[in-house]
């Protein structure tokens, strides 16, 4: 379990978060995209960001919701 927990602590690729999190590899390339994720964080960071994200929406404070919101 211990080794798992490190792993986070590493760069991963985009495949293999996508894989993790459930997605396809194009989703993650949307993160990194709209700077939601960057390139230069771990795995751990990368969940991080992607359940606060998600949180966000949930709560329907997204900066994409409010803007569509503005819209209607």
């Amino acid at each position: 379990m211990m080794k798992k927990l490190n792993s986070m602590e590493k760069n991963i690729s985009q495949r293999d978060f996508a894989a993790l999190i459930g997605v396809s590899e194009p989703v993650v390339s949307g993160l990194l995209k709209r700077g939601i994720i960057s390139a230069d964080q771990s795995a751990g960071e990368w969940l991080l960001a992607y359940c606060g994200n998600l949180r966000e929406q949930a709560a329907g404070r997204s900066l994409a919701l409010t803007e569509e919101r503005a819209g209607l």
